[in-house]
């Protein structure tokens, strides 16, 4: 009988080891501890976003889409290169011509801190090709990242830009994914 309950005791108590960590890591918040800080991870980072937005002064109404290619030097810094297609609504004397314009350029960003909700500052400088005209566009951005993991996030960004030496304004709003 003592043979029988010393079984019987060892065997619950097996079934109670094991053999993983336990810590919340792994059943907590997927966003904390050893498994994710929350930074961005060093190496190459892709973009895909879509703008839409205003302009100011000729330009009524902008849809982008862009992609942007670079590379994320540290968790607060990162530099790429843009490609960015879009359509724009020019109102003139005789009337509304309609047309497509082409920017590239450079795309520098940075991150102030670590975290899954990741404030960014940043700038676009390139080249714009329009239906009428082609000159130097300046984009400024002010946007929130939100991580899916280190490699993976969604963007969310308002973006004000200029373009032909202070003739042309527009007010966008930017939403991406980055891979």
């Amino acid at each position: 009988m003592k043979k029988m309950f010393f079984i019987c005791l060892l065997f619950i108590s097996i079934l109670q080891v094991s053999a993983q960590e336990w810590g919340h890591a792994m059943y907590g918040n997927r966003f904390s501890g050893k498994e994710y800080d929350g930074y961005l991870s060093k190496g190459y980072r892709g973009m895909v976003e879509t703008c839409h937005g205003c302009g100011f002064y000729n330009p009524s109404y902008v849809l982008k889409f862009t992609t942007t290619h670079g590379y994320q030097f540290n968790p607060y810094l990162y530099l790429g290169g843009f490609i960015s297609l879009g359509t724009i609504e020019y109102y003139t004397r005789t009337g509304a011509d309609n047309g497509f314009n082409f920017r590239t350029g450079s795309d520098f960003r940075v991150y102030p801190c670590k975290g899954r909700f990741t404030p960014f500052v940043g700038t676009q400088i390139g080249l714009d090709i329009g239906p009428s005209m082609s000159s130097i566009c300046l984009n400024g951005n002010l946007g929130l990242r939100i991580a899916i993991n280190k490699k993976m996030g969604v963007n969310i960004a308002a973006v004000m830009g200029i373009w032909t030496a202070g003739t042309g304004l527009e007010a966008l709003m930017r939403v991406g994914f980055e891979f």
